[in-house]
């Protein structure tokens, strides 16, 4: 699946998440396609710390810094 674009990938995992019976298998699904997408990357991120510190608001209890 590596001609497919980051997008098209994220629509599959949501289109298949549909048959799942609990959320937590759908995040499972969905960090997993996102840790894969991932590894392909070449570049930094850019504006990192900006969506690292909104990370850590919205999920202060999963987040540390």
């Amino acid at each position: 699946m590596e001609h497919f674009s980051k997008g098209f990938l994220g629509r599959v995992v949501i289109g298949s998440a549909l048959g799942f019976d609990d959320e937590d298998s759908v995040f499972e699904l969905l960090y997993l396609t996102i840790n894969n997408i991932t590894k392909k990357w070449q570049r930094s991120i850019q504006d990192w710390r900006a969506a690292t510190s909104n990370f850590a608001v919205l999920f202060f209890e999963r987040f540390s810094l």
